[in-house]
C-alpha cells in the first residue's frame, strides 16, 4: 500500500491485491482508494489517473 499525491484529485491510496484483474477506484471520505493487480507499477499511476479524468 502506498500514498500519492495528486493537485486536483488529491489524496490517492493504492492497495494491490492478488484477486484484482482491473483497476478499480472507490471514493472514502477524503480520499480514493485504488485497488490495483498485483504487479502494478508506480510508474503506470500518472498514466491511470490521466486516463480516468
Amino acid at each position: 500500500m502506498y500514498e500519492y499525491n495528486d493537485k486536483e484529485l488529491g489524496k490517492i491510496i493504492v492497495k494491490p491485491n492478488t484477486r484484482a484483474k482491473r483497476i478499480i477506484a472507490r471514493r472514502k471520505g477524503g480520499y480514493i482508494q485504488l485497488t490495483v493487480p498485483f504487479g502494478f507499477t508506480p510508474k503506470r499511476l500518472p498514466v491511470v489517473l490521466d486516463d480516468m479524468r
